[in-house]
């Protein structure tokens, strides 16, 4: 499980937590007393804040369609959690002012477990945790965000900072026309794109803006990728230029270690 899953699911058990607690019936089951209104407001607000702080994680995660989508599944697992663990604490032996008192309630409640079909219970488990396990093997396939690995460079060119790194880790791949390529993952700073009209990226130094190299393209959000062509006669000291051209004509050039930004396609054009 990522970092980014492990926060969700923490945020979003608390939040259930918070919201369960500001409940009457609840709070007798957490707290052995009912809270006063002031305090399950208090809860129950920081329940609903929790939720949105959570879903505001998700989208910046792994943004919106796909952070909607794991915010909503981890709503689920923190749902069937609680839904199983209640029921249990309810049962959990608290310190009564009468214990006598209450003698017979739990009586009658030990009545109503025995007459529940343990076979019906074991059913209804199963439907309630193929879901979950759905969402478990879909999370662990989730690969994290380019940007946010280990290997991403976070550098500067000019006076503009930004972040790059390679979309998969993994080798070049061949194109319909047995022509190697590499895709790569670049975010500028918020304030960077107000001033940089296009970024290039390709192997070996360019002489012309013509020559640049291809361009970075994005439909949305402020990642942009793009895809290389590795020349046949291309080698480690030529290095992967990143050009960047201003919205005022200005040209900045920055040559970047290979080895570094992607292990993957250095190794393969060694073997070339």
């Amino acid at each position: 499980m990522s970092w980014g899953h492990l926060i969700t699911a923490l945020l979003v058990i608390l939040a259930f937590t918070l919201l369960a607690a500001s409940m009457p019936n609840h709070q007798r089951q957490l707290f052995g007393r009912a809270l006063s209104s002031k305090a399950s407001r208090l809860v129950r607000s920081g329940g609903w804040i929790t939720l949105l702080l959570a879903f505001a994680f998700c989208a910046w995660q792994w943004r919106a369609d796909v952070g909607a989508v794991t915010w909503v599944a981890w709503l689920m697992v923190a749902g069937l959690l609680l839904a199983f663990y209640l029921p249990r604490r309810e049962a959990l032996p608290r310190r009564e002012p009468h214990p006598a008192v209450k003698a017979p309630a739990r009586e009658s409640q030990s009545a109503g477990a025995d007459k529940r079909s343990p076979v019906k219970a074991l059913i209804a488990g199963i439907l309630l945790l193929v879901p979950v396990a759905a969402f478990a093997v879909q999370m662990l396939d989730t690969p994290t965000r380019p940007l946010l690995r280990a290997d991403a460079l976070h550098d500067s060119i000019g006076p503009w900072s930004f972040s790059l790194a390679q979309r998969y880790q993994e080798p070049p791949r061949t194109d319909i026309i047995d022509v190697p390529m590499k895709k790569f993952v670049i975010r500028f700073c918020a304030e960077c794109d107000s001033e940089i009209r296009n970024a290039y990226l390709k192997i070996r130094k360019p002489r012309s803006l013509r020559a640049a190299g291809n361009v970075f393209l994005g439909r949305r959000g402020p990642e942009k990728e793009v895809d290389i062509m590795i020349p046949p006669s291309a080698k480690l000291d030529d290095g992967l230029w990143l050009t960047v051209e201003t919205k005022t004509g200005e040209i900045v050039q920055k040559k970047l270690d290979m080895e570094r930004i992607s292990p993957e396609m250095a190794a393969y054009i060694k073997n070339m």
